[in-house]
């Protein structure tokens, strides 16, 4: 019960769902970085590379993957889409609530939507905006 409410909340396990190299820019959590006091009592390890992924923009971010059918994805399954391969799924779930499975993958910008190797049978999944659900009675979010 706790990976499915922790999924549709869009939380992920560090560090086994952060795949390398992965930022908070990366898990959409970009907002939490401080860089203006990034020196002097404020530095921090890594404050350099982070700047360098700040400055450079990520190539993959945390989405939400909503499957379309019957069948779920699972912490590992592959995902692809009009350019090939494009990763795979960091963690997996049937949510009660959308009445369908969920995952969270790392994947590039501006997807619509994505297949999902289900154990060898090719799922469609809308990606879709993390959390799936918000509020205090769980709303769906699309």
């Amino acid at each position: 019960a706790w990976d499915t409410m922790r999924i549709e909340a869009g939380v992920i396990e560090a560090p086994g769902e952060t795949p390398n190299p992965a930022t908070p820019y990366h898990a959409g959590l970009g907002d939490l970085v401080d860089l203006e006091d990034a020196e002097g009592p404020r530095a921090f390890p890594g404050a350099e590379a982070i700047r360098a992924v700040h400055a450079a923009g990520v190539e993959r971010v945390l989405c939400g993957l909503r499957m379309d059918g019957p069948r779920l994805a699972k912490r590992g399954s592959r995902i692809s889409g009009a350019a090939g391969d494009l990763g795979a799924c960091v963690a997996a779930a049937f949510s009660p609530a959308l009445g369908t499975g969920i995952a969270l993958a790392y994947l590039p910008p501006d997807l619509l939507r994505v297949i999902v190797d289900t154990d060898g049978t090719p799922q469609p999944a809308d990606v879709v905006p993390l959390p799936f659900l918000h509020g205090p009675r769980g709303a769906v979010t699309r």
